[in-house]
């Protein structure tokens, strides 16, 4: 299951819903996460060392995918605090995505960072190349 807009648009419509339980929350939630734990990996596996100028690409790529979900990370927290707001019966559920929406943006800020040092190390690479010959 690639990472796609869909399970993003399925998560923000039941958070946008008036009817969604706690539940539906969570498996929504989980549903992304592993879809975007999903898309990181099987990317990451498509990076091989032999072709420095196409991992670049990949990378970058990779970067600009990672930014997005960042981005959306932020709106998650957002809605989910609306939704604390609305007098739910179930709000501890709502923390408690809350607390689960931040320890996945540090996750995402680390494969982040995991990607910018992999970048700097091919970088490297193709320049200690270069001058060797």
């Amino acid at each position: 299951m690639l990472c796609k807009s869909s399970s993003f648009s399925h998560l923000n419509t039941v958070l946008n819903s008036p009817i969604s339980t706690s539940d539906q929350i969570r498996q929504a939630l989980e549903k992304y996460i592993e879809s975007i734990k999903y898309y990181y990996n099987f990317n990451r596996t498509q990076i091989s060392p032999e072709d420095y100028n196409e991992n670049i690409q990949a990378l970058d790529k990779l970067k600009t995918w990672l930014n997005s979900r960042f981005i959306k990370f932020n709106r998650l927290e957002h809605k989910t605090r609306r939704l604390e707001t609305k007098d739910y019966c179930q709000t501890k559920q709502i923390k408690d995505l809350r607390v689960e929406i931040n320890s996945l943006r540090k996750e995402n800020n680390i494969l982040r960072k995991e990607n910018e040092d992999l970048k700097s190390a091919i970088t490297h690479s193709i320049q200690v190349q270069n001058n060797d010959e």
